[in-house]
């Protein structure tokens, strides 16, 4: 069995898995929202600083939620294709051809497959700061009352 029919499948497996932490960054949106709200209503500036950073950081949650999931697919995909080479390059003039890469790729499987954990920490990270900055308004909101 070629590397690329296990790489590539696990590594898609991989980044499906962070699906729940993707939809509880998505919760801690929301929440962020609503202690925003408070936060304006019977709250500090200080208050309404952390909900909103912490609503803030739900671009960067959007955008690496996006990435994980549109790689997935793609590791995916490469995990049917017979022959690794050829499947790396059809993908990277398909990514070409959409305007989303400008030059050659030159790294291999190996080298995309590992890349991919710098975005789940990176994911993981800011789902961390979500967390961090709605505990400290919640506690600040709590205090004031």
């Amino acid at each position: 069995m070629p590397d690329h029919h296990r790489l590539a499948p696990l590594t898609a497996a991989f980044l499906r898995s962070t699906r729940p932490l993707q939809y509880f960054g998505g919760l801690l949106c929301a929440t962020a929202a609503g202690g925003l709200l408070l936060a304006i209503l019977h709250g500090g500036p200080l208050a309404v600083w952390l909900f909103g950073a912490a609503l803030t950081l739900g671009l960067p949650l959007a955008w690496y939620a996006l990435r994980i999931n549109f790689d997935a697919t793609a590791f995916a995909l490469l995990a049917a294709q017979a022959d690794e080479q050829t499947g790396l390059q059809d993908f990277d003039a398909a990514l070409r051809q959409l305007g989303l890469r400008k030059g050659a790729d030159a790294r291999d499987l190996a080298q995309r497959a590992a890349a991919t954990k710098g975005l789940v920490q990176r994911l993981a990270a800011v789902v961390c700061g979500q967390l961090l900055l709605l505990l400290a308004g919640v506690c600040l909101l709590y205090a004031m009352v």
